[in-house]
């Protein structure tokens, strides 16, 4: 997702640190990071942070004299939306097509080489710090969400907001577009398409939940009334076959 690739962008230090504390919790000695291999900056970013932190001992055996050891590797995958899932992404971590298995067991009990494997995005682990060092709390009294808004707006971006923000807030304000508006993707390209009818929707995880929606990897499309939706869905599953037949 693009604000998972702005994380890595412009601190990949975060989320090493927050991979760091999560290998200590869970007694793990290995992290994979999985970039799209067309994300070529994303991956240099990557190299040169996590040399940086072996340089400085935050990496490899015994780190900073301690009796915990964490290596951090990078997979560069073939980029097909399929591995978003996280049997699919584990799969070609593995070597082989990216497809997902039948559950139980989860990656929690056999995951990445058949080994427990906690798996998440960037957005979310790289909460691991914060929380660490302000505590649960203080973190749910100020959680944000960071939304990657495109289509038919005058701004496109990626947008940190605070959760009870409202469909409206972000698309007329962070996207300065008010007019011509027909509908809304809300969550990325697998979720379900809203109408402008539903703008002053709550971006809030219980209230969306109350309406069988969700928020996702945080996309939001903005179509206007210029665009065809069946010409839309068309061009979708066409490139959702694409894709597939990257794996």
């Amino acid at each position: 997702n693009f604000k998972d690739k702005y994380l890595i962008e412009d601190d990949p230090h975060m989320l090493i640190a927050a991979m760091l504390i999560l290998g200590y919790l869970v007694g793990a000695s290995k992290g994979y990071i999985y970039v799209r291999e067309e994300y070529d900056k994303s991956r240099r970013i990557l190299i040169e942070a996590l040399k940086q932190a072996k340089e400085k001992g935050y990496l490899g055996n015994n780190i900073l004299n301690s009796n915990f050891s964490f290596e951090i590797v990078i997979h560069s995958g073939a980029g097909s939306y399929l591995c978003g899932e996280e049997y699919a992404l584990i799969s070609s971590i593995e070597g082989n097509k990216g497809k997902t298995r039948v559950k139980p067991p989860f990656p929690a009990t056999s995951g990445l080489f058949g080994k427990p494997t906690l798996l998440s995005n960037v957005e979310t682990i790289c909460n691991i710090p914060y929380i660490t060092i302000n505590g649960g709390e203080v973190y749910s009294e100020n959680t944000t969400k960071l939304i990657s808004l495109s289509g038919n707006v005058n701004k496109k971006g990626v947008f940190e907001i605070p959760l009870g923000t409202s469909l409206r807030t972000i698309i007329e304000e962070y996207g300065e577009t008010k007019d011509n508006i027909k509908m809304i993707l809300l969550g990325g390209l697998s979720s379900p398409i809203i109408p402008y009818s539903m703008i002053d929707l709550i971006i809030d995880y219980d209230e969306l939940k109350k309406q069988d929606l969700s928020i996702g990897s945080g996309g939001i499309i903005v179509i206007n009334n210029n665009f065809d939706l069946f010409e839309i869905l068309k061009e979708d599953r066409k490139s959702t076959r694409l894709n597939s037949s990257h794996l």
